[in-house]
Protein backbone atom coordinates (compact mmCIF):
# COMPACT_ATOMS: atom_id res chain seq x y z
CA UNK A 1 0.00 0.00 0.00
CA UNK A 2 1.35 3.45 -0.90
CA UNK A 3 0.18 6.65 0.75
CA UNK A 4 0.89 10.10 -0.65
CA UNK A 5 1.31 12.59 2.20
CA UNK A 6 0.37 16.23 1.93
CA UNK A 7 2.26 18.69 4.09
CA UNK A 8 0.28 20.86 6.51
CA UNK A 9 0.57 24.33 7.96
CA UNK A 10 -1.70 25.01 10.94
CA UNK A 11 -4.23 22.39 9.85
CA UNK A 12 -4.34 23.53 6.21
CA UNK A 13 -2.86 21.42 3.43
CA UNK A 14 -0.20 23.27 1.44
CA UNK A 15 -1.07 23.27 -2.25
CA UNK A 16 2.04 25.01 -3.53
CA UNK A 17 5.05 22.84 -4.34
CA UNK A 18 7.23 22.61 -1.25
CA UNK A 19 10.43 21.64 -3.09
CA UNK A 20 11.48 18.95 -0.65
CA UNK A 21 15.16 18.47 -0.10
CA UNK A 22 16.05 16.22 2.82
CA UNK A 23 14.46 13.60 5.07
CA UNK A 24 15.87 12.66 8.49
CA UNK A 25 14.68 9.93 10.84
CA UNK A 26 15.59 8.41 14.17
CA UNK A 27 13.93 6.38 16.90
CA UNK A 28 14.28 9.24 19.40
CA UNK A 29 13.43 12.12 17.05
CA UNK A 30 10.83 10.77 14.62
CA UNK A 31 10.66 11.88 10.97
CA UNK A 32 11.61 15.35 9.77
CA UNK A 33 11.38 16.84 6.28
CA UNK A 34 13.37 19.90 5.18
CA UNK A 35 12.27 21.92 2.16
CA UNK A 36 14.54 23.96 -0.11
CA UNK A 37 12.57 27.11 0.73
CA UNK A 38 13.39 26.82 4.44
CA UNK A 39 10.30 24.98 5.67
CA UNK A 40 10.64 22.22 8.26
CA UNK A 41 7.95 19.57 8.74
CA UNK A 42 7.55 17.01 11.53
CA UNK A 43 5.65 13.76 11.15
CA UNK A 44 2.86 13.33 13.70
CA UNK A 45 1.78 9.72 14.15
CA UNK A 46 -1.47 10.63 15.92
CA UNK A 47 -2.82 12.43 12.87
CA UNK A 48 -0.70 10.44 10.41
CA UNK A 49 0.45 13.62 8.70
CA UNK A 50 3.33 16.09 8.38
CA UNK A 51 2.94 19.45 10.15
CA UNK A 52 5.04 22.53 9.38
CA UNK A 53 6.91 23.61 12.53
CA UNK A 54 9.17 26.29 11.06
CA UNK A 55 9.40 28.54 8.02
CA UNK A 56 12.48 30.58 7.12
CA UNK A 57 11.64 34.30 7.54
CA UNK A 58 13.14 35.15 4.13
CA UNK A 59 11.78 32.45 1.81
CA UNK A 60 13.44 34.05 -1.22
CA UNK A 61 16.76 32.54 -0.10
CA UNK A 62 17.07 28.99 -1.41
CA UNK A 63 18.44 26.42 1.01
CA UNK A 64 21.50 24.79 -0.57
CA UNK A 65 21.70 22.09 2.11
CA UNK A 66 19.69 20.86 5.08
CA UNK A 67 21.28 18.78 7.83
CA UNK A 68 20.31 17.32 11.22
CA UNK A 69 23.25 17.25 13.67
CA UNK A 70 23.84 15.18 16.84
CA UNK A 71 22.58 18.05 19.03
CA UNK A 72 19.13 17.95 17.38
CA UNK A 73 19.73 21.09 15.31
CA UNK A 74 18.46 21.27 11.75
CA UNK A 75 20.88 23.33 9.67
CA UNK A 76 19.29 25.46 6.95
CA UNK A 77 22.27 26.51 4.85
CA UNK A 78 22.13 29.40 2.38
CA UNK A 79 24.98 31.00 0.48
CA UNK A 80 25.37 33.87 2.96
CA UNK A 81 23.72 32.59 6.15
CA UNK A 82 23.00 29.50 8.22
CA UNK A 83 20.01 29.01 10.51
CA UNK A 84 19.82 26.32 13.17
CA UNK A 85 16.40 25.11 14.32
CA UNK A 86 16.50 22.93 17.44
CA UNK A 87 13.86 20.20 17.13
CA UNK A 88 13.58 19.73 20.91
CA UNK A 89 12.88 23.32 22.00
CA UNK A 90 12.28 25.22 18.70
CA UNK A 91 15.18 27.59 19.51
CA UNK A 92 16.48 29.35 16.39
CA UNK A 93 20.03 30.60 15.92
CA UNK A 94 21.19 32.47 12.83
CA UNK A 95 24.75 33.32 11.84
CA UNK A 96 26.79 34.23 8.80
CA UNK A 97 27.98 31.54 6.39
CA UNK A 98 31.63 32.51 6.54
CA UNK A 99 32.42 30.11 3.67
CA UNK A 100 30.43 32.41 1.32
CA UNK A 101 29.51 29.52 -0.94
CA UNK A 102 26.59 27.12 -1.27
CA UNK A 103 27.03 24.27 1.19
CA UNK A 104 26.61 20.86 -0.46
CA UNK A 105 27.31 18.41 2.40
CA UNK A 106 28.05 18.33 6.14
CA UNK A 107 29.60 15.55 8.20
CA UNK A 108 29.80 15.83 11.99
CA UNK A 109 32.97 14.62 13.71
CA UNK A 110 32.09 15.29 17.37
CA UNK A 111 29.93 17.71 19.38
CA UNK A 112 31.71 20.79 18.00
CA UNK A 113 33.56 19.82 14.80
CA UNK A 114 32.21 19.43 11.29
CA UNK A 115 33.48 18.91 7.79
CA UNK A 116 31.53 21.26 5.54
CA UNK A 117 31.62 20.84 1.76
CA UNK A 118 30.83 23.57 -0.73
CA UNK A 119 30.85 24.05 -4.47
CA UNK A 120 34.58 24.75 -4.17
CA UNK A 121 35.97 22.21 -1.71
CA UNK A 122 35.67 21.09 1.88
CA UNK A 123 36.69 22.76 5.14
CA UNK A 124 37.15 21.54 8.69
CA UNK A 125 35.15 23.75 11.07
CA UNK A 126 34.35 24.25 14.72
CA UNK A 127 30.94 25.38 15.94
CA UNK A 128 31.12 26.78 19.46
CA UNK A 129 29.62 29.74 21.33
CA UNK A 130 27.08 30.27 18.54
CA UNK A 131 29.81 30.84 15.94
CA UNK A 132 31.35 28.80 13.15
CA UNK A 133 35.05 29.10 12.39
CA UNK A 134 37.34 27.39 9.91
CA UNK A 135 40.21 25.37 11.31
CA UNK A 136 43.07 25.25 8.78
CA UNK A 137 43.83 21.70 7.66
CA UNK A 138 46.53 21.57 4.99
CA UNK A 139 45.32 18.33 3.42
CA UNK A 140 41.90 19.89 2.67
CA UNK A 141 42.69 23.58 2.23
CA UNK A 142 44.00 23.05 -1.31
CA UNK A 143 41.15 20.93 -2.67
CA UNK A 144 39.09 22.93 -5.17
CA UNK A 145 36.29 20.78 -6.53
CA UNK A 146 32.55 20.51 -6.01
CA UNK A 147 31.74 17.98 -3.30
CA UNK A 148 28.40 16.18 -3.31
CA UNK A 149 28.86 13.77 -0.38
CA UNK A 150 30.94 13.32 2.77
CA UNK A 151 31.51 10.46 5.21
CA UNK A 152 33.91 10.52 8.16
CA UNK A 153 35.07 7.14 9.49
CA UNK A 154 35.84 7.82 13.17
CA UNK A 155 37.88 4.67 13.90
CA UNK A 156 40.21 5.19 10.93
CA UNK A 157 40.14 9.02 11.13
CA UNK A 158 39.50 9.05 7.40
CA UNK A 159 37.30 11.47 5.47
CA UNK A 160 35.68 10.21 2.28
CA UNK A 161 34.42 12.78 -0.17
CA UNK A 162 32.41 12.17 -3.28
CA UNK A 163 32.58 14.49 -6.27
CA UNK A 164 30.46 14.76 -9.40
CA UNK A 165 33.39 14.93 -11.77
CA UNK A 166 36.38 13.20 -10.18
CA UNK A 167 35.00 10.24 -8.22
CA UNK A 168 35.67 9.49 -4.55
CA UNK A 169 38.67 10.56 -2.49
CA UNK A 170 39.83 9.45 0.98
CA UNK A 171 41.90 11.66 3.27
CA UNK A 172 43.65 10.44 6.41
CA UNK A 173 43.14 13.03 9.13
Amino acid sequence: DIKHYKLNKEGTTLDAPVRLGWLYTGSQIGIWVIGKQGRIFQYEANGDDFRMVYKQPTPSETISYGYLDQSNNIWLCCKDSISLYNIKDAHILQFSNMLHSNITAIEQVDDHHFFIATEMGVRYTQFENEALKVIPLDVLDHVYTQINGLYFHPQFHRLFEGTFSDGTFAYDM
